[in-house]
């Protein structure tokens, strides 16, 4: 009777300390770090402007409450923001002012009840403050416009795409910092002009469009390019309106519902 008592206090025990054993550290996920020079110019949609080095990670898992997540470099330290856009649902990023002293790489460290784990940025091997396009014209109207811009001179610089992005300006994710519903894909460096497509914007809404420079680069070793410098820069704020036929189609309908109320009026 003693020995089955012995052993069933035994098996609680360990089934206490299974309950309460910490889950691992390897329930977090770092995915694509990543640390550039960025020179942004002023915007409408709420990050900082000027000669930045910009430094994160494009998803931590998991993310939100619970997860703190810092960037170090010597004896530097970041906070980095949750910053859950649209486009980039798990987003942690700083952005500080650009120091060719901290252009290499840092350290991204997450940590929740699980533990901590850590990945490095890239480095800013070759930092160069990137021009900014000029002339930013958002033409056409309606849900779909066509954006123009005029590119600056690039010698000197070795730029390898350009990018279109939305912000929606309506929405804000964390603080005054609105949200992104759309990267575009790689356009050549020669790009002057982007139709946003269909799908993407709502009548009523209001967005603004950023035209981004980007300069990237090979690891060395092997992997897929990163960007090292970017410059952003950003258009107007642009209130999208429904197509015309669209507002045609709609009149329509109201016109047809307003006959058949006073048609079972009169009945």
């Amino acid at each position: 009777m003693r020995t089955r008592r012995l052993v069933s206090s035994l098996t609680a025990a360990l089934a206490v300390l299974v309950l309460v054993e910490a889950p691992s550290a390897s329930d977090l996920t770092i995915t694509t770090t990543f640390s550039f020079r960025d020179n942004r110019t002023a915007n409408p949609v709420g990050v900082a402007a000027g000669d930045l080095d910009v430094l994160g990670a494009v998803s931590v898992t998991p993310s939100g409450a619970g997860t703190s997540v810092t960037a170090t470099q010597g004896g530097s330290t970041l906070n980095l923001t949750f910053v859950p856009s649209t486009f980039f649902p798990n987003n942690y990023a700083a952005s500080t002012a650009f120091n060719a002293g901290l252009a290499g790489p840092w350290s991204i460290n997450a940590t929740d009840a699980s533990g901590t784990l850590s990945a490095p940025t890239p480095s800013i091997a070759s930092p160069q403050l990137l021009p900014f396009v000029t002339n930013i014209q958002i033409l056409g109207g309606g849900l779909t416009p066509t954006i123009t811009w005029t590119l600056p001179n690039f010698t000197g610089f070795d730029p390898d795409r350009i990018l279109v992005r939305v912000w929606d300006l309506d929405r804000n994710v964390v603080g005054s910092v609105k949200d992104i519903i759309f990267d575009s894909t790689a356009l050549s460096t020669a790009t002057t002009s982007f139709v946003i497509p269909s799908g993407l914007l709502q009548g009523g809404r209001r967005y603004a469009f950023d035209i981004m420079i980007d300069d990237r680069e090979t690891p060395p070793t092997g992997g897929p390019a990163f960007t090292e410098n970017r410059s952003e820069t950003f258009s107007a704020v642009y209130t999208a309106v429904p197509e015309p036929g669209s507002l045609a189609l709609l009149a329509t309908g109201l016109g047809a519902l307003l006959i058949l109320r006073q048609r079972s009026r009169r009945r």
